[in-house]
């Protein structure tokens, strides 16, 4: 490696690290979502960093499931004095950034080429892993995205030239530092492994099973303190039920076997079928990963072919419509994360804080809310998976947390729930009775983004009777459902 390509690798951090920044320096709240995860870090922080049984958000009886070495960085951290918020605005950002040239390792490795590796890294570092990385809730994926960078690239190295025990061991740390960090990232390393070992390893040997099932029994020797705890308090229902919470199919399995076909000829490409096919709940990895290797690949390419003029007195390029082909891909890879990042931007449950501090200061203990704001998906519902943790109080359309658990309040129908509440935004208060009188459980209040949504809502629930406005604030009302509608908030106030 010559000089000149740490340089650039740096001069790519460095800018990237300041445009996120300048976002999440933006507010003095993480940006998005996060809520449950600050649940979880003060939940650590009040066990005296023993894990708890359950976590304490939104009074769901959650199992502590969840990979916690994250958790730990961000409770150790409030030992000396930073904030629980100020380490999900901040650990992100950070761990976020050195992800970077840890893509450039990969990168390199995969595609040998440093200016192919350098282009790849650009588009990881300002495009495809933008805007999901800076939010509260990137603590456990910029951790995850870090650490899994790093043990593709030590299973690379080691599949294809270096079979050293030292090389088993480093790459058996950090998929385990992956796993104790984000059991979707640890997946998406078990695959790229899994296409490593078909694309890379020659041929077939009993021999050549040596390193991956030492890198396995390294990954459960340093991970088992974790999952034996969780396993000792809930038995395996909690994996179980987050592994059903993916999206997996016979059909997702059997086009995903395309990448094995695909893999000995090109590895990027088949780790971005791969990806986009046994990924689960989430396609974000294949985008950030996957696409970015791609991408990077077809660029340089491009630009090679560009470069090549038609002989030795012509003048005009030779590979001009590859070229545009190039750069309207390039737009295009662009355009979509940063719009994303964008619009998380313009997404502040900050700015909410007003309404649900008075929801605590003013709400019987026992009140239940449903949430509902511009949220259009439940994973971009940031104020009502906020709610919770500020307002101290239940709301009952809230999906995260849910992956741990089974049966009615399970993933799948928290998901149909949010979904079937969400749908009320655009219709009257006879669509919120139907809703409550399908779900598990009942409401008191219903707290309303006045700044995004629902004015024919609004005005239905000031004129049904049913309902009574307490609160009105910047961006917020807040209805109580009237007692003689709803005999349980009846026997809370009482």
């Amino acid at each position: 490696m010559d000089f000149a390509t740490p340089v650039a690798v740096a001069v790519i951090t460095l800018a990237a690290l300041l445009a996120r920044l300048a976002l999440v320096t933006s507010t003095d709240f993480p940006l998005g979502d996060g809520g449950l995860f600050y649940a979880m870090v003060e939940d650590l922080r009040a066990n005296r960093f023993s894990l708890p049984a359950f976590t304490s958000y939104n009074d769901s009886e959650i199992p502590f499931a969840y990979s916690p070495l994250s958790f730990y960085v961000a409770a150790a951290m409030g030992s000396i004095g930073v904030s629980t918020l100020d380490s999900l605005r901040f650990l992100p950002l950070t761990v976020g950034a050195a992800a970077i040239p840890a893509f450039y390792l990969f990168a390199k490795a995969v595609h040998m080429k440093g200016s192919t590796a350098l282009i790849a890294t650009s588009l990881f570092a300002f495009a495809t892993s933008f805007g999901w990385t800076i939010l509260g809730g990137g603590l456990t994926r910029t951790f995850g995205i870090f650490f899994g960078l790093l043990a593709m690239y030590h299973l690379y190295v080691l599949t294809s030239r270096d079979g050293s025990l030292k090389r088993v061991m480093l790459a058996g740390a950090f998929v385990a530092l992956t796993l104790l960090s984000h059991q979707q990232l640890a997946w998406t390393v078990s695959v790229a492994f899994g296409l490593m070992l078909v694309a890379l390893t020659p041929r077939f040997s009993w021999r050549s099973l040596g390193p991956p099932f030492a890198v396995t029994i390294i990954v459960l020797a340093l991970t088992a303190p974790w999952w034996l705890s969780v396993i000792s308090t809930h038995g395996t229902g909690p994996f179980r039920a987050e592994f059903a919470a993916g999206s997996f199919s016979p059909l997702r399995a059997v086009v995903g076997i395309v990448s094995l076909v695909v893999a000995r000829r090109s590895f990027p490409l088949a780790f971005l079928i791969a990806l986009l096919y046994l990924e689960g709940r989430s396609l974000e990895y294949a985008w950030i990963f996957g696409l970015s290797l791609v991408t990077g690949s077809l660029l340089a390419d491009t630009w090679a072919l560009a470069s090549r003029r038609r002989g030795p007195g012509g003048g005009g390029l030779r590979g001009r419509p590859a070229a545009m082909a190039g750069l309207a891909m390039l737009t295009i890879v662009w355009l979509i994360p940063a719009w994303s990042a964008v619009e998380i931007s313009h997404s502040r449950a900050g700015a909410h804080r007003p309404a649900f501090e008075w929801v605590s200061a003013n709400t019987p203990d026992g009140s239940r809310f449903i949430v509902i704001g511009d949220g259009r998906h439940w994973s971009v519902d940031f104020a009502g998976e906020w709610f919770p943790v500020l307002a101290r109080r239940e709301n009952v359309a809230t999906v995260q947390g849910s992956e741990w658990l089974r049966g009615s309040e399970g993933f799948h129908s928290r998901v149909d729930r949010h979904r079937e509440m969400q749908r009320c935004k655009v219709l009257s208060v006879e669509c919120l009775d139907e809703w409550q009188r399908s779900a598990p459980a009942s409401f008191s209040h219903v707290l309303i983004d006045t700044g995004s949504c629902c004015l024919r809502l609004r005005k239905s629930l000031e004129t049904s009777g049913k309902y009574r406005l307490v609160y009105e604030g910047k961006h917020e009302q807040i209805y109580e459902v009237a007692s003689d509608q709803n005999p349980r908030l009846r026997a809370i106030s009482e």
